[in-house]
């Protein structure tokens, strides 16, 4: 367990190889847009594509509404449909954790 801090998806790559991360998270919801925040996520994940797989966990500081995440969620899926496979959850993804008093996702 450990934190490495980078704005480099190339830098980080690098320095994956050198460090034993098994998941890398990354804070999105600091765009201008859902879309935006999706192709971000992306943009980090292309380099846990080699040989030794990384999982991703994505932080969104309650930031967006439920509209919002589920829109993060399906351009995401629409700029890499494998995404999910290596994304574990996002964290705090909604401003009000709760829909119509109960829990939401």
């Amino acid at each position: 367990r450990g934190e490495y801090a980078t704005s480099s998806p190339a830098h980080f790559s690098a320095a994956a190889k050198e460090i034993s991360f098994t998941s890398l998270k990354i804070k999105v919801a600091g765009h201008c847009s859902p879309k935006d925040d999706a192709l971000s996520l992306v943009r980090w994940s292309e380099p846990l594509n080699g040989p030794r797989k990384l999982s991703l966990r994505a932080d969104a500081n309650r930031a967006w509404d439920l509209a919002s995440a589920l829109e993060f969620v399906e351009e995401a899926k629409n700029a890499n449909s494998s995404i999910l496979s290596i994304l574990e959850f996002v964290e705090e993804p909604l401003k009000k954790q709760a829909v119509d008093k109960k829990w939401s996702i």
